[in-house]
């Protein structure tokens, strides 16, 4: 099962609330990525090429050689989510769930002999310029949800990379549906999205996300210390939630509460009116 880092999720979820809203960014194109962000990316696949060849057994490399052949596979404007999704609909679009970022941040896979190894994270760290962020990170279970996707969306339809609690899910919208295949960051996710069978609904996604929260605040209650709470936190399973399980308010609670205080405050209006209207009668 899918594990998230309870720590980073409870950490990313305030980040999101407390955040200073700003233009959303555009999520780039399918085919268009700067020529600024390749740049760095060419630059950025050398540096992995000098770091790897420093110590060939740690990235789990045979030779030189084979290092050589290290070069940019995809690359991804990244999507990151709102900490709000823990208590939305699980109808809502995840698109409209894209939180605020001033300066967007690209993911760039980087593969060897064309099967994807790692990550590049290309992003504005000076708020100016492009530049390399990070390199590392296995990007092999990548390659499955990759061919799991274009199986589901075909050859030609590229994925929107969604970013929450350090998870990566590819999207795409379908016969005005959206569809999710999370990327998988151990052997038994992977097996269930090399399977086949690792399509899941945006509003499964959403569900799953606010299951997990739940969850945490629960074990958080009987662990005020995050510290004192077992190894292991809480388990993330995408496809084990219910939509129909999680109770969270759509939008029809609120509307008839707002309803019955139309109501009752049109009837105390109506009593003033005639009350008024019976008092001035009675002057006359």
């Amino acid at each position: 099962m899918k594990r998230i880092c309870i720590l980073s999720l409870l950490m990313i979820v305030v980040l999101s609330f407390s955040a200073v809203p700003v233009s959303a960014s555009n999520i780039t194109s399918n085919n268009e990525i700067p020529d600024e962000v390749l740049q760095v990316a060419e630059r950025g696949v050398s540096m992995y090429k000098n770091i790897v060849k420093s110590d060939l057994s740690k990235w789990g490399l045979a030779t030189e050689e084979e290092v050589d052949q290290a070069a940019y596979y995809e690359g991804f404007e990244v999507v990151f989510l709102k900490g709000e999704i823990t208590s939305v609909p699980s109808n809502i679009s995840l698109l409209d769930l894209q939180r605020d970022v001033k300066y967007p941040e690209w993911t760039i896979v980087i593969g060897i002999n064309g099967e994807p190894k790692t990550y590049l994270t290309v992003a504005k760290l000076d708020g100016v310029n492009f530049e390399v962020a990070e390199i590392g990170g296995n990007a092999e279970y990548f390659a499955h949800a990759r061919e799991a996707f274009r199986n589901f969306a075909g050859d030609s339809v590229k994925p929107v990379l969604l970013s929450f609690a350090m998870e990566k899910f590819l999207m795409t919208t379908k016969d005005g549906q959206e569809y999710i295949i999370p990327v998988p960051n151990n052997e038994e996710s992977d097996a269930k999205v090399v399977s086949g069978n690792g399509v899941i609904s945006s509003t499964q996604l959403i569900a799953a996300i606010q299951k997990n929260y739940q969850e945490y605040q629960e074990l958080l209650e009987k662990y005020p210390d995050p510290k004192t709470m077992p190894m292991g936190g809480v388990s993330f399973n995408v496809w084990d939630a219910n939509p129909d399980d999680m109770k969270v308010d759509n939008g029809t609670t609120s509307l008839i509460i707002i309803s019955i205080i139309s109501v009752i405050a049109a009837a105390i209006i109506s009593i003033m009116l005639i009350s008024l209207r019976n008092k001035k009668v009675m002057q006359q």
